[in-house]
Parts: C-alpha cells; structure tokens; sequence
C-alpha cells in the first residue's frame, strides 16, 4: 500500500493537529505524552517547562518518537517520526507563543491569561530530527 508522498507528509505535519511524543523511561516503558509541535520540513520542534520530566529522560536516552494522528473528523492517516530529540539554546517563550497561536484563540481571555502566566516559567526548545518517517497511505 502507498504511503504519503513527501509533499503529502509536510503537508499533514503542518496542519494544526497534535503530535504524541514517546520517550523512554528509566524502567525501559515508553511514556508517550500529547503536545504541540511544528514542522520545517526537516524537524520537529517543541516546547517543554524546564524542569519537565520529559527533559531528563530525553537526557538520558535521546531516541524519541512522534505520531502525529488525524483529527478525529478526518479520514484515518498518520505520520511516524522516530529519531533524536536534543534540547537546544533557543527561546522557548518565543515557540510556546507562536504555538498558542496556532492552537487557541488567543481572543479568549483564559488561553490569553495562561499564555501571560507562561511568561513567568523558563521554557526550552525541543528539537526532533528524524532517522525515519513512516505514514499512512495519502
């Protein structure tokens, strides 16, 4: 069976859809968590609080997938990222608000007000870079 099309996958992973992080745990289980990301055609990118668990145990193993689902009022397709995820020098406020953009109406004074409660955190960038993309047919 076909599977998306270079052109199709970014066009996908550019959607306003959530993607589903899975690291791997100290006990060797996958922890995967739901979050929002961007894709520049070449990596997938994040935010995290600093301290987040997530960080240490990327740290301590830096392999690292994303499925990224269809919404629920789409017809079933996905994208697989597996790769290695690093924490780079960056600004992660910067991120979290083009993010919040893309994934709230900011007009709504309680994704507002949260978004200036962020400002007070210290948020790091996330970086994915694939070793392999799988997808579903296109």
């Amino acid at each position: 069976m076909a599977r998306m099309t270079e052109t199709q996958q970014n066009a996908f992973l550019r959607g306003r859809r959530y993607g589903i992080l899975t690291t791997n745990g100290a006990d060797g289980v996958p922890v995967p968590i739901p979050l929002w990301f961007e894709w520049d055609g070449r990596r997938a990118r994040l935010f995290s609080a600093a301290g987040a668990a997530k960080l240490r145990r990327i740290a301590a193993d830096p392999r690292v997938a994303l499925l990224v689902p269809n919404n629920p009022d789409e017809a079933e397709r996905w994208v697989l990222i597996k790769g290695r995820a690093a924490v780079v020098a960056d600004d992660g406020m910067a991120l979290a608000r083009r993010l919040a953009a893309r994934y709230w109406d900011l007009d709504d004074p309680a994704h507002a007000q949260t978004l200036r409660d962020w400002e007070s955190e210290e948020w790091v960038v996330v970086e994915v870079d694939p070793e392999s993309i799988e997808s579903s047919p296109g």
